[in-house]
């Protein structure tokens, strides 16, 4: 932020937003926070796997991921 003057304070807005979204964590705040702040928000799919497991264990949880973080665009894109 930037002070001059007339001490009234500038907002410098966000360019790009990283938002983490976690496999089975329903919430959305960060999302929403993002969307309010950023010009570009980049959404970004997180899916833990065990160090002992295969990556591809986790291919089902990868896949809802997908799914949801697709139909989240789809309601964004619907709403603006």
């Amino acid at each position: 932020m930037q002070i001059d003057k007339g001490r009234r304070l500038h907002f410098q807005p966000i360019h790009t937003v990283l938002v983490p979204i976690i496999h089975g964590d329903d919430r959305t705040d960060a999302l929403d926070a993002a969307l309010a702040l950023g010009r570009e928000v980049i959404v970004m799919g997180l899916v833990r796997a065990a160090a002992e497991e295969s990556l591809s264990s986790e291919a089902g949880a990868a896949r809802e991921m997908r799914q949801r973080l697709q139909e989240w665009l789809a309601e964004f894109a619907h709403a603006s």
